[in-house]
């Protein structure tokens, strides 16, 4: 990608205007019977041939939103990010453990 170094300082600079991640919500409050559906999502790490092949970190999980970084340019020729923003009831990310994510959504369904 050749403007990759461009897109990757715009995408950390508007990372850091995204919301801070919010606390999981209460376990009894997800398994009320009045919410028949919960939506879970999992941003991963890159896999090593992504990395290798240049590609670009453009999901961040910020709970309850994960944030696309949707790639373009300006008339000028110069490197833009726009940040399109998707809810969920659990968003997970990179640093999750898969143990956290049981936890939280697995867990409950047990009990």
């Amino acid at each position: 990608l050749e403007y990759k170094e461009e897109f990757e300082a715009a995408i950390k600079e508007g990372t850091q205007t995204l919301p801070d991640k919010k606390p999981f919500p209460d376990k009894k409050t997800v398994n009320n019977p009045q919410n028949d559906v919960v939506v879970c999502a999992r941003v991963r790490e890159r896999v090593e041939t992504e990395k290798i092949d240049g590609m670009l970190e453009t999901f961040i999980a910020r709970s309850p939103f994960t944030f696309a970084a949707e790639l373009s340019f300006t008339f000028k020729n110069e490197a833009r990010v726009t940040f399109n923003k998707y809810g969920a009831d659990f968003i997970f990310d990179q640093k999750d453990s898969d143990e956290k994510v049981f936890d939280t959504v697995g867990d409950p369904l047990i009990d």
